[in-house]
């Protein structure tokens, strides 16, 4: 079944400088729709369906399965404070801090004295640790989305409960049952030269020339550094079987990661009616997930799902770039990476009206 009007929305995001180019997965109960590239990967290469692209926050839902991993062993609990399980993070008026405000971006971490590009892992996490709650703040009374703080902190945890650096056992756990072989939150230098020409980059977009952002340069020293809230790369398809384990209930293929139950919890609506901050609408969040919130403004409301998502939909985005969702009302999952960033405003409509093209491509509307 082609995506007629979906592709070349996408074609026409090219011509008009959005973006270089997108990869588009779109599957209906299980069974691949499309599996579509367009443009190009670098201002040197094509994308194709097998580039490995540049997710950003589309990473945050990789991590909050991570969580959930370690909530149904019950090696936390969701209301626990994070400080019972990661005491130094308990510092400075943060010991109130549970994991529902982390997951919920309702946690309100004051700003951390850390030099982010250039600090280790241990480094940043002891800076985090360090920080001071916001000012006023009253955890699960207000919203602000919060890039990377919380989910180092939640990283963290899951590295001090299994024994293991976080990317090795989002491996060992997510990516390798899902058969993902070409995602990882990072690299090794071997994986990295065998993968180099395959690895698409993030451009700037809203500038006069396009750009490759900081999330592309330098990747021969930036390759190797996890950030769980926002280093996770792979194809676009790859990254489709995660939702469909998620649609599934926790399985895949005969594969189980998460038990009903806790995707039920994971993505129904644990924040609700609260006005982010930093996304400047009101937005309802599940445990690290989005929640549809078109209730709130289907033409207005930020890294949405497009018009005709069923209240149900849940997902995640990228910043400026990237939407991948699932709607159990359909059966549908979709996930679209561009490689461009063209400015807020400009990809809030480039995602409204691909995300609604999809639906109507597929007569769901």
């Amino acid at each position: 079944m082609a995506l007629t009007r979906t592709v070349d929305l996408l074609l026409a995001g090219v011509e008009d400088g959005l973006h270089l180019g997108a990869q588009l997965y779109v599957s209906v109960d299980g069974r691949t729709v499309a599996d579509a590239a367009v443009g190009n990967a670098t201002t040197t290469s094509a994308m194709t369906s097998d580039t490995i692209t540049v997710w950003m926050s589309l990473t945050k839902g990789i991590t909050a399965v991570a969580v959930a991993q370690i909530w149904e062993k019950g090696q936390i609990e969701i209301d626990d404070p994070v400080g019972d399980h990661l005491p130094e993070f308990g510092a400075r008026g943060k010991a109130c801090l549970t994991f529902r405000h982390l997951l919920t971006h309702t946690a309100g971490i004051g700003p951390v004295d850390v030099a982010w590009s250039e600090a280790s892992w241990e480094e940043i996490v002891a800076g985090i640790c360090d920080a001071r709650l916001r000012e006023d703040w009253v955890p699960g009374r207000r919203a602000r989305y919060d890039v990377a703080n919380a989910w180092f902190v939640l990283a963290e945890v899951v590295l001090r409960k299994r024994g293991m650096a976080f990317d090795s056992y989002v491996h060992q756990e997510v990516f390798d049952p899902l058969e993902m072989p070409n995602c990882s939150l990072s690299m090794d230098l071997s994986t990295y030269e065998a993968r180099k020409d395959r690895i698409g980059l993030m451009y700037n977009t809203a500038a006069e020339t396009p750009e490759p952002s900081h999330y592309s340069v330098d990747l021969d020293r930036t390759i190797g550094k996890c950030v769980p809230g926002g280093s996770g790369r792979g194809p676009a398809r790859e990254l489709g079987r995660f939702y469909e384990m998620l649609l599934g209930k926790g399985r895949l293929d005969g594969k189980t990661i998460l038990l009903p139950q806790t995707v039920e919890a994971i993505t129904s609506r644990h924040r609700t009616g609260l006005k982010d901050e930093i996304l400047g609408h009101v937005v309802d969040m599940g445990l690290g997930f989005y929640v549809n919130s078109n209730i709130y403004g289907k033409e207005s409301v930020p890294y949405g799902f497009g018009r005709y998502a069923s209240p149900r939909a849940f997902g995640n985005a990228g910043y400026q770039s990237s939407i991948a969702f699932v709607d159990p009302d359909a059966s549908l999952v979709v996930v679209c990476i561009f490689n461009g960033t063209p400015g807020e405003d400009a990809h809030q409509i480039r995602n409204r009206e691909t995300n609604s093209a999809v639906y109507e491509d597929l007569d769901l509307t």
